[in-house]
């Protein structure tokens, strides 16, 4: 995943995800014979953190499901 920062000193940390250099895909074995692979063209998240604390971090995403390519 390829985000852009956008910092508030003391304050929270925005990350966008850069939708032209990320992707989601997925791999699922069909009939125990061959393995079918696909991704998603229509990806967004934001990642929202506290300070430094990662462990707190807030993640919306969101995946447009009429955007699969099984080819």
């Amino acid at each position: 995943m390829t985000a852009t920062k956008t910092a508030t000193p003391g304050k929270t940390t925005t990350w966008q995800l850069d939708p032209a250099h990320s992707h989601v895909e997925f791999a699922v074995k069909h009939l125990m014979i061959a393995t079918v692979r696909g991704r998603f063209a229509d990806v967004a998240a934001t990642m929202i953190v506290a300070g430094d604390d990662f462990s707190r971090a807030r993640v919306e995403a969101t995946i447009g499901v009429a955007s699969i390519d099984t080819r």
